[in-house]
């Protein structure tokens, strides 16, 4: 019934004409008001699903369904933007909150506002086999909650941008203990990933973590776990771009600090997030200086960027790493033409690899089609 639910809203947004040939629709972050759904629509979410889903998660003690109503709503604001959660957002936040707190019913047994001493007595047998019922799969529900609520988390930060700011206010203290000593690295990596992916959607957000959550990275960054870098230097990339005067004063040691990573660092997908987060600063802190002001390194720092191209471990990246080679061509021809073949073959990729084509949105594989016709037909030498 839950993927039901979920099933029958995007079947009625069909019915309603407001799925496009995508098998999307189209919605603006921001406001529920720039968005709407369709009013039946909203009227079944409304009355019927969300109800239902929470309902189930103030009451139901099976983490797995937990889990399950969890990914639902994360996909709901995927699919239909703030509209379709926005009635019901400033009920959400303390339902999310209380999971961070592992104080949901589903991991205390006790209703919200209820006591240990209202639970019945119950042998100790009953209490083991309960414990050992719940284990017996060898999964840590608790820990795939937490992942789940940091996606629906994003998720909200995706559809409602700077609107969010107020929301995430309130998550956020819940939300960075699991980034202390005490907590598995598994739970670490997810936390910095729900900060950095809420701070790249919702840029207003940043100026009040600023300072603390640089110096959280600073800690974490002498590490030889390759996901924890990887998080630590997207995050890195994240405040360049979205941070961009609060970032100034602290290039240099950021740049210093991802050669440390990248050296740290041995899977391939964490390198090329890496250079990626690299080339952030690049394209946002220092190309748009005047030449005059940029540091005497800044050719070296293009050069190394671009040489990496295309990236093979993080297919994503490589639209990052050709937004800024679209930007060099238009300021610097002759800095990018240095790179045309490396620049000519990630086009390509993104085009026609399957693998890359699945994470890269169509609009810029059309600008990547573009950039073909224009500029590499005549520059690249590569054989394509």
């Amino acid at each position: 019934m839950i993927y039901a639910y979920y099933q029958l809203s995007f079947g009625l947004m069909k019915l309603a004409g407001a799925i496009d040939a995508d098998e999307k629709f189209d919605w603006t972050k921001g406001v529920p008001q720039n968005s709407p759904l369709p009013e039946h629509v909203a009227t079944f979410l409304n009355q019927t699903v969300f109800p239902y889903y929470f309902k189930l998660l103030e009451q139901e003690d099976d983490k797995e369904v937990i889990e399950s109503v969890l990914e639902r709503l994360r996909e709901i604001a995927e699919a239909f933007g703030p509209a379709s959660i926005g009635a019901r957002v400033e009920e959400l936040v303390p339902v999310l909150i209380r999971f961070l707190e592992k104080k949901a019913f589903c991991q205390t047994k006790m209703m919200v506002d209820e006591n240990e001493g209202d639970l019945e007595d119950c042998d100790d047998d009953e209490e083991d086999e309960d414990e050992e019922e719940e284990g017996d799969d060898g999964i840590d529900h608790d820990e795939l909650i937490f992942g789940n609520v940091s996606d629906l988390v994003i998720a909200l930060a995706r559809a409602f941008g700077n609107e969010f700011s107020g929301y995430f206010a309130q998550i956020a203290p819940h939300l960075v203990v699991y980034t202390a000593d005490n907590h598995p690295k598994s739970d670490k990596n997810m936390a910095f990933g729900c900060f950095a992916e809420t701070f790249a959607a919702a840029g207003a957000v940043i100026p009040a973590y600023f300072n603390d959550y640089l110096a959280l990275l600073e800690k974490h960054s002498n590490s030889q776990d390759s996901k924890m870098n990887r998080n630590i230097s997207y995050s890195i990339g994240v405040l360049a771009e979205h941070a961009a005067v609060l970032f100034q004063p602290h290039v240099k040691n950021s740049l210093t600090l991802l050669s440390k990573l990248h050296a740290n660092t041995s899977e391939m997908d964490a390198q090329d997030n890496i250079v990626a987060a690299s080339c952030r600063i690049v394209e946002f802190q220092l190309m748009p200086l005047p030449a005059e002001q940029r540091p005497v390194e800044y050719p070296q720092l293009v050069d190394s960027v671009l040489q990496k191209m295309p990236f093979q471990g993080d297919d994503a990246e490589n639209e990052t790493v050709l937004k800024f080679a679209f930007k060099l061509f238009a300021r610097d021809q002759p800095a990018c033409l240095k790179h045309m073949d490396q620049i000519a073959l990630t086009c390509v990729k993104v085009i026609v690899d399957e693998r890359t084509a699945d994470v890269i949105p169509v609009k810029f594989k059309y600008q990547a089609g573009q950039f073909i016709k224009e500029v590499v037909v005549h520059h690249a030498q590569a054989k394509l």
